[in-house]
């Protein structure tokens, strides 16, 4: 496994994943993430924050107080790398991809019981499924370009008039059966 991604175990969890999300590109105290996680018990919510900080995915951030201590992501922990997933079954990315899949679905659902649709359109809510055509080297153009905008969303941070967006991907490559 890559010593900069995260223990796949550890984040097979909906909460730690949604807990990942509330803190993307921000600080956060575990009081502020209750409120934000407000249908997560909080003997839940602190035994899983306790279980990211002791796994170093989180860490107290500067400017932290005795009382309220601010966490954030550990540099390098925000995201799953391919080599982290290579030694992984078949069966566990299954369960780890019905987890994520889960979060993104528990983050619908949280955004359609506290807004209208009209409102959640009118917010940028989309989802969409397309196929690409790709040779390697395009794909490879694809994920640095989307890796360098996403980023640069990301160092952007909270801040006067933004509101959060959860963005999410996947890429599936099909089967190579000679179409051309």
């Amino acid at each position: 496994m890559n010593g900069n991604s995260p223990p796949l175990d550890l984040l097979a969890h909906p909460v730690r994943l949604r807990l990942l999300s509330e803190l993307a590109g921000r600080t956060a105290t575990t009081k502020q993430l209750a409120e934000s996680l407000h249908d997560v018990p909080s003997a839940t919510l602190y035994r899983h924050v306790s279980a990211l900080l002791d796994a170093g995915v989180l860490e107290v951030a500067d400017g932290s107080t005795e009382r309220d201590r601010l966490l954030r992501i550990a540099a390098g922990m925000d995201r799953l790398e391919p080599d982290a997933l290579r030694d992984a079954s078949v069966s566990e990315h299954r369960g780890f991809f019905a987890t994520y899949v889960a979060s993104l679905m528990d983050t619908f659902a949280a955004a359609l019981d506290e807004s209208t649709v009209p409102e959640l359109l009118d917010a940028g809510l989309s989802y969409n499924r397309v196929v690409v055509h790709l040779t390697d080297a395009e794909r490879g153009q694809m994920r640095s370009r989307l890796e360098e905008l996403v980023g640069e969303m990301l160092q952007q941070g909270p801040r006067a008039g933004t509101r959060p967006y959860t963005l999410a991907s996947v890429v599936v490559p099909r089967p190579d059966r000679g179409q051309a």
